[in-house]
């Protein structure tokens, strides 16, 4: 059995372009034994050129198993980097 960890939050740097342009992720999850999901959102900045965008996401979110998706509205859009941060919990399974 391993620990728990406890995703913090996603990091990406990015450009979206457009008149209506969006960026959120959903995080899937299995720890209860049935799939859930959860939808956060990266704040509306000017991202006509690369910048830097931070999603936090919620403290109930723990598990051993997550699946992370990027849904993008934009004209074009560019992720030149992505990283998840997580931590470990004292908890075990």
């Amino acid at each position: 059995a391993g620990s728990l960890v406890h995703p913090l939050a996603m990091y990406l740097e990015y450009s979206l372009s457009g008149v209506n342009k969006s960026l959120d992720v959903t995080v899937g999850t299995t720890q209860t034994g049935n799939k859930n999901t959860y939808n956060y959102k990266l704040s509306v900045e000017k991202a006509d050129h690369l910048t830097n965008g931070r999603i936090l996401f919620g403290r109930g979110l723990r598990g051993r198993h997550f699946d992370f998706s990027v849904n993008i509205t934009a004209t074009a859009a560019y992720i030149n980097d992505i990283n998840i941060d997580i931590a470990q919990t004292k908890r075990r399974v």
